[in-house]
């Protein structure tokens, strides 16, 4: 498909959005034609949900790089956390999981990269939760909110992510 102007672009797009429920953002920028941008709903405020992992998943490699552990160090699988808001304790519920099988994994070890694996193949929230207590939600919250990454204010972990 050859399009005549970024209005062009950005028209198509919209008109393939209309067709999906939901709502979307969606920034583009070509390496090739800098001049090529469209922005739809770039500045919108949306709730994390999923996307927070790849953050998560940043800092691992972050403090992986640094040396603060290893990729194959292990960490005990359980399902016992404590709220970054209030410190309560908490559970996760395995019914706002997509990845059911992680909670037969709970008393045994698993390495970091199998749960970044998890965290980010299969959408594992429970993962999720065992990586931000190894590298620290305010270490999370740091890396998203430096330099690298404008625009991201707030990446928070609560119950059933």
């Amino acid at each position: 498909m050859n399009f005549v102007s970024v209005e062009d672009l950005k028209a198509a797009i919209e008109s393939k959005l209309v067709t999906v429920k939901g709502k979307f953002a969606i920034t583009f920028k070509s390496l090739d034609s800098p001049k090529l941008e469209v922005n739809i709903h770039a500045k919108d405020v949306f709730h994390a949900a999923s996307t927070m992992k790849t953050p998560v998943m940043i800092e691992v490699f972050d403090q992986v790089k640094v040396g603060k552990f290893n990729l194959l160090d292990s960490i005990l699988v359980k399902n016992e956390f404590k709220s970054i808001v209030d410190g309560s304790p908490y559970k996760m519920d395995i019914s706002d999981d997509s990845a059911e099988e992680m909670y037969k994994k709970i008393g045994q070890w698993m390495t970091i990269k199998q749960l970044v694996y998890e965290m980010i193949t299969v959408s594992s929230n429970l993962a999720t939760n065992l990586l931000i207590d190894k590298v620290g939600a305010a270490n999370v919250m740091n890396t998203m909110q430096g330099e690298r990454y404008k625009g991201v204010t707030r990446c928070r972990r609560s119950e059933g992510i």
